[in-house]
């Protein structure tokens, strides 16, 4: 099993897939325990692969850091709202 974060990878190692089960309490940024604190931050994308290993190239071209389209405002001369 390989773990990537921001499109490297951090980890490698043995790994198995959880039991096939019903979850009730699906969260993602959240425990299901409250005593645990909640997230402090923004998740944007969340990717789960079921029976497919991706090759570190595959990840590498998944991962394209999300850009908003840069804009110029030219406000002189502007004297209301």
């Amino acid at each position: 099993m390989s773990m990537y974060k921001n499109g490297h990878l951090v980890k490698m190692g043995p790994g198995w897939e959880p039991r096939t089960l019903t979850r009730t309490l699906p969260y993602i940024g959240k425990s299901a325990w409250d005593s645990d604190q909640l997230l402090h931050g923004t998740v944007a994308f969340v990717n789960v692969y079921h029976g497919v290993a991706l090759d570190s190239a595959e990840v590498a071209e998944l991962y394209v850091p999300y850009k908003l389209p840069s804009r110029s405002w030219d406000f002189a001369g502007c004297t209301e709202g």
